[in-house]
């Protein structure tokens, strides 16, 4: 076993070492320019919201006044209880022609029956997806993140959606995860892997979804409206990436750790129906920085200087990484923080993980 240990420790840093390197530069070498593209394509914007009034109320107008030439924004209504549907009403008297509503009551406390409410009565084959709590980085949202289905081949279009930044260490931790993981679904899209997208920023086509029955592999499992959409559809041929700063959205961040957490298990009950390659790959990812941080740790306490300047070397060259990802997308962490979130974060993937073996989260609201 003592023979095996420092084997097993080298693979395991340089597996670490040589994914950062190829999943995780192509997103900084590449520069995320819009498509250039006179072509403008009808779209339909999509929202689901339960009781999202006080974040309908700031961010609905600026996805209303998007300059963009052709849109609709279809908003359901799933079961809120709190004015949501009448300040709807209201919003639909000034914009006639571009808010529709769809009012549903989902007991099952499942997004995707909204989702798939919505999509049915939308008119645009461009379906550009978001959040209630999420706004626009600029007026040329729609444009920029659509620009790409110019191209015929392009069917799924992958977008950032960043979150506010704020005062305290629970802001940057969030911060942190939403970066890595842009940085690596970005990457892996940017390989030929795309497994998965984001629903606060995510577009695909209608007829996509039509084609492949849309949510029904799946519709069983409460979360993965979008990455598990994208994850059983999305090929090297038809998917790219969007993430220049003008495509982004800005969405609201947990305040508290008991919110961020539950969010996150949500988020990870979807991973074990990726496809197998997927969760190979992103399994090794996970067992590697674990081992990445155990050998600093088992260097510490052994008093190895070469296992701690292993371990030290593949940490800065991921928040180093991380950092440039961040100032490439104007979304910048302190480096700082940086380095501090890395070992809070692999705590957390790991409670995480336990707790989900337990106890599974059920519901999007």
């Amino acid at each position: 076993m003592a023979d095996f240990l420092p084997f097993f420790i080298i693979v395991a840093n340089l597996y670490f070492f040589l994914y950062l390197i190829y999943f995780f530069m192509p997103p900084l070498i590449k520069k995320f320019l819009p498509a250039n593209s006179t072509r403008h394509l009808p779209v339909s914007v999509i929202i689901a919201a339960r009781n999202e009034k006080k974040h309908l109320e700031k961010f609905l107008p600026e996805i209303l006044e998007q300059q963009y030439p052709q849109f609709e924004v279809i908003l359901i209504n799933d079961g809120s209880s709190d004015g949501t549907l009448q300040y709807l009403q209201e919003q639909q008297k000034n914009y006639p022609a571009k808010l529709k509503i769809i009012s549903i009551q989902s007991p099952e406390g499942n997004k995707k029956n909204a989702l798939n409410a919505a999509i049915r009565k939308a008119s645009h084959e461009v379906l550009l997806f978001t959040d209630a709590d999420c706004r626009p980085a600029g007026p040329h949202w729609i444009e920029k993140m659509t620009s790409h289905f110019s191209e015929s081949a392009i069917r799924i279009v992958l977008g950032y959606g960043k979150y506010e930044p704020r005062k305290g260490f629970l802001n940057g931790l969030i911060r942190f995860d939403t970066l890595l993981t842009a940085l690596q679904y970005s990457g892996y899209a940017l390989r030929g892997m795309p497994y998965m997208g984001v629903g606060r920023n995510l577009a695909y086509r209608k007829s996509l979804f039509i084609e492949t029955n849309g949510f029904s592999s799946h519709n069983q499992i409460r979360s993965g409206d979008d990455d598990l959409f994208v994850n059983r559809n999305a090929t090297s041929q038809n998917t790219t990436v969007c993430l220049h700063p003008d495509a982004h959205t800005i969405s609201v961040p947990k305040t508290s750790w008991k919110q961020w957490i539950r969010q996150k298990r949500r988020h990870i009950t979807t991973a074990p129906h990726y496809r197998i390659r997927h969760k190979l790959s992103l399994a090794g990812f996970a067992m590697t920085y674990t081992t990445v941080f155990l050998t600093l740790s088992y260097g510490l306490i052994m008093g190895s200087f070469l296992w701690i300047s292993i371990a030290l070397l593949n940490l800065t060259l991921f928040g180093v990484l991380l950092y440039l990802f961040g100032r490439q997308l104007n979304d910048t962490i302190p480096a700082g923080m940086i380095f501090v979130s890395i070992p809070t974060w692999i705590i957390f993937q790991i409670l995480i993980f336990v707790l989900n073996l337990t106890d599974k989260p059920v519901q999007w609201k």
